[in-house]
């Protein structure tokens, strides 16, 4: 077992290298996807949370004027 792990086979190493790169190579595509995707998310959330914003605030007033009213 120590031996082994003192002098891995070649073929170990070749995968682990192989899957290093890989690894790598897509956690730098998954973060330059994900620092787009969330600028993109931001702003749709933000947009979304001032429709929102703005249609709570109109019902809240409607609300009251009609409770004004009657």
């Amino acid at each position: 077992m120590l031996i082994y792990f003192s002098s891995p086979s070649p073929t170990t190493t070749t995968t682990t290298t192989t899957l290093a790169i890989k690894a790598s190579h897509y956690y730098g595509w998954y973060w330059k996807t994900k620092v787009k995707y969330s600028v993109v998310f931001s702003a749709i959330q933000l947009f979304f949370n001032r429709i929102i914003g703005s249609l709570n605030h109109y019902g809240s007033f409607y609300h009251a004027c009609g409770s004004y009213g009657s």
